[in-house]
C-alpha cells in the first residue's frame, strides 16, 4: 500500500487522541488511588461548547494540595518524565520525541489537513 487515505489518517488521529485522552485520565485515578485512597469516576461528558471529552471527577473532600496534586499528575506522568527520560537517551530518539511534542502543538494545523486532503472546506 502506498500511503494512508485522508480517511485512514483521521481514524488514526482519532485512535490516538482516544488513548491519549484515557491515558491522561488513568494519571489522573492512579494518583487519587495512591494519595488519598479515593476513587474517581470517569465519566464522558460535554464541555460548555457541547463537545465530548473524557472528564475526572473525585469526592469533594479532597484537600488542595491533593487536588492540585491529581490534575497535575498527567502533566508529570505523561509529559515530563518521559521527557526527562529521553533527554538521557539517544540524541535521535529525543529528537523525534520533540517532533512528535511539535505534532502536539499543531494539532489543530494537522486536523486542517486532514480535512482539505478529505476534500472538505475546498
Amino acid at each position: 500500500k502506498e500511503a494512508y487515505t485522508a480517511a485512514e489518517r483521521l481514524i488514526w488521529v482519532i485512535a490516538a487522541l482516544v488513548f491519549v485522552f484515557a491515558a491522561h485520565e488513568l494519571a489522573h485515578a492512579l494518583t487519587a488511588s495512591v494519595l488519598c485512597g479515593c476513587k474517581i469516576q470517569i465519566k464522558l461528558m460535554k464541555d460548555p461548547v457541547g463537545i465530548p471529552a473524557l472528564a475526572s471527577l473525585f469526592p469533594e473532600n479532597v484537600g488542595r494540595g491533593k487536588k492540585i496534586a491529581i490534575y497535575l499528575a498527567p502533566l508529570l506522568l505523561l509529559t515530563v518524565v518521559p521527557t526527562l527520560i529521553l533527554v538521557f537517551a539517544w540524541r535521535h530518539l529525543f529528537l523525534f520525541y520533540i517532533a512528535m511534542l511539535n505534532c502536539v502543538g499543531a494539532y489543530f494545523d494537522i486536523i486542517d489537513i486532514l480535512i482539505l486532503l478529505s476534500g472538505g472546506n475546498e
